[in-house]
């Protein structure tokens, strides 16, 4: 019996000390859980923090380019910090079939052109005025706007201006100065240029131009028009009832409409190919029929022949009527009217009757465009709108 009392007292302080340890790991486990819901807490407010601040920079963030934007664009500002963030977000300033011209693009063009004039005015004083910053802006994104177009047309049409086109062309007009350094020393002077900015900037375009203009006025498609005022005119001819001359006045669209067509003298190698053949190939009096050249459609009447000699080389006197082919710059007119054009700048729109970027309350017949185009003297401006 006393063995048996003396377990039994045993399992009751193993009892007792087994709900000691109970009640110390439910203390322990409460303190934890406490911890951790602190800790968890402190999170999500550090979480919350973070998130809020967060939130605050990018509201500033979107309201300040809200403001630079809306000032930009419609309030015409232009103090250096406002034009630096333009400048630096490449906002567009214009937008052609929904792709962006860039601010940047926009303002190194003006930049060029300033520096252009001013060292014109400076070797010029008095004859070179600077124009305001509404004609070069205007200036600047017409020609964006149609260079863009004519790069986009002549690549869907598959005309084409390889580097080796531009570098030719480029030691075309080299040949004109002394020297190679003479170019470099030219272009830095005058457009503040590297041979390679020339390049991209004016050559590469103006091949492109030259090009497209190849490929419009050999379309028949495209010209459909012309040849048929020309027919009407060899109709009228060779009715008899009018005299070359006065068809000539009516319907030649040269400089010599006013002279009824009259030429001059010419000899072998004054006229593009195909005229001259043409015109070689006639008697006295007689009168072809359509020549097509690159110029457009020609009527030409042979006049007077004189016989060459060992001094000089056989020399013709024609008359033609001259119906032209459509001018590139018309071609872009009219297929640009079919396009979505937007200006973003303030107080500038896209007029579609002349292709150019003007003015709101200005026209295509009576603009600042012209108005200071016409009035220059001395050098071209080498980023020109105005052909």
């Amino acid at each position: 019996m006393p063995e048996e009392k003396k377990t039994t007292e045993e399992d009751k302080n193993i009892s007792e000390k087994d709900k000691d340890d109970k009640l110390k790991d439910d203390k322990t486990s409460e303190k934890g859980a406490s911890e951790s819901s602190s800790d968890s807490k402190d999170s999500k407010s550090r979480y919350r923090i973070v998130w809020i601040a967060a939130s605050s920079v990018l509201i500033a963030i979107i309201l300040f380019l809200g403001v630079a934007g809306f000032g930009f664009y419609k309030l015409g500002w232009e103090n250096n910090f406002i034009l630096s963030v333009a400048k630096t977000l490449r906002l567009p300033v214009a937008l052609y079939d929904s792709k962006a011209i860039s601010y940047n693009d926009f303002q190194s063009d003006i930049d060029t052109l300033k520096f252009f004039y001013n060292a014109q005015a400076s070797s010029n004083p008095g004859l070179v005025v600077v124009p305001p910053d509404s004609f070069l802006k205007k200036s600047v994104l017409s020609r964006l706007i149609r260079e863009r177009f004519l790069t986009e047309s002549a690549d869907e049409l598959g005309v084409t201006v390889s580097q080796a086109d531009i570098d030719n062309e480029f030691k075309s007009l080299s040949s004109l100065e002394e020297s190679e350094g003479a170019v470099q020393k030219t272009l830095q002077e005058l457009y503040n240029w590297t041979e390679e900015e020339f390049k991209k900037k004016v050559l590469e375009p103006f091949l492109f131009r030259a090009k497209l203009q190849e490929y419009i006025a050999a379309d028949e498609v495209i010209n459909a028009e012309a040849k048929k005022q020309a027919e009407e005119a060899l109709a009228l001819i060779r009715a008899g009832e009018r005299e070359f001359e006065d068809i000539a006045k009516e319907y030649s669209q040269d400089t010599t409409a006013a002279s009824g067509g009259d030429l001059g003298y010419f000899s072998t190698g004054q006229m593009v190919p195909e005229f001259e053949e043409a015109a070689f190939a006639l008697a006295i009096g007689e009168t072809s029929g359509i020549v097509k050249t690159q110029f457009g459609y020609h009527i030409i009447l042979l006049t007077e022949r004189i016989e060459g000699t060992d001094e000089s080389p056989e020399q013709l006197r024609a008359s033609h009527i001259l119906i032209q082919s459509k001018d590139v710059d018309e071609w872009i007119n009219e297929q640009l009217a079919n396009k979505k054009v937007s200006v973003l700048l303030s107080e500038l729109e896209w007029k579609d009757d002349c292709g150019l970027v003007l003015g709101v309350n200005e026209t295509c017949d009576q603009n600042e465009l012209l108005d200071v185009a016409s009035s220059q003297v001395g050098g071209a401006a080498p980023l020109n709108t105005i052909e």
